[in-house]
């Protein structure tokens, strides 16, 4: 009967008519299939996940008891009331060096090495402290200001006395050296020349000598081997008012992306001018990392 209206309505021969039973069923035997396993399947499998997670929840709690505070809570306090601040190694006290972050073993250790006669001429010799670990360095850089005490203008007097040529050309000072005196450095030619003063024009100067390694093309190892041949005078560093700069005077600044000066410019606009440098971790876009970078560059 069935198949004689599908005939007359369809017209489908018998190999058809086949094909579409054997569809037919399968399609209900998929559809049946999840109804006909849960049916089967054993009454005990909701008892053994209860098990399994009661006892999941027993280790836990049995972790929290032998270990009540969590690794992570050691750490959290550690650096409480730090707060970074423009500093003079050579000058700041036990409390100062507590408040940048030092444990009070790094800094006994500091305040011992200044006891005995020890001085620091340039930022870079922080670094040599064996209790200041590079991330501790890096955090700290750019905040550190040196004054000077004529120690390098006694130190050419007495050259100019003695009659006797010192064996080394003296350093060459990058924010204001052209490209002639740049190549005077051993390992920089006249490419890496045009880049230091192309870099070093976008910045506004250089507030410390491994920003060099920021330049396209001079690695890690070239910064090694120039190293010693240069200096750095920060107070050449050209600095920008944050409160007066417009989006033109800060796009091209290596430091500073289009959104970050749009984000810069707008938090001016609806809460005022910018005060101090800890003024910028109130807008979104600036990590840590970048309000370090920009220290050294900003006015207000």
């Amino acid at each position: 009967m069935i198949k004689r209206r599908l005939n007359k309505y369809l017209g489908m021969t018998r190999t058809e008519f086949r094909g579409l039973i054997v569809l037919a069923w399968l399609v209900i035997t998929v559809i049946a299939a999840p109804y006909v396993w849960q049916w089967l399947r054993p009454d005990t499998q909701d008892g053994i996940d209860l098990e399994e997670t009661e006892q999941a929840i027993a280790k836990l709690e049995k972790r929290a008891v032998m270990n009540p505070f969590p690794l992570h809570r050691k750490y959290s306090t550690a650096n409480k009331h730090t707060r970074l601040f423009v500093f003079d190694p050579n000058q700041v006290d036990l409390d100062e060096w507590l408040a940048l972050g030092l444990s009070e073993k790094q800094a006994a250790v500091i305040l011992k090495y200044r006891e005995k006669g020890g001085h620091f001429n340039k930022p870079e010799d922080l670094r040599k402290m064996y209790t200041i670990n590079p991330r501790i360095y890096r955090r700290l850089l750019p905040y550190i200001r040196i004054e000077r005490q004529g120690t390098d203008t006694g130190f050419r007097q007495g050259n100019l006395n003695n009659t006797k040529r010192p064996a080394v050309f003296p350093a060459i000072e990058l924010n204001g050296a052209d490209s002639a005196g740049l190549c005077l450095i051993k390992g920089i030619g006249p490419v890496f020349a045009s880049r230091i003063i192309r870099y070093r024009n976008r910045l506004g100067g250089f507030y410390n000598t491994i920003q060099l390694m920021e330049i396209f093309g001079l690695d890690s190892l070239k910064y090694m081997e120039i190293l010693k041949q240069v200096t750095v005078d920060s107070a050449a560093v050209r600095k920008i008012n944050i409160n007066e700069a417009t989006f033109e005077m800060l796009k091209g600044h290596p430091y500073l992306r289009y959104k970050q000066i749009n984000a810069l410019l707008q938090f001016k606009k609806q809460h005022g001018n910018y005060h101090n440098i800890a003024d910028l971790s109130q807008v979104l876009l600036f990590s840590a990392a970048d309000i370090a970078r920009l220290a050294p560059y900003l006015t207000y």
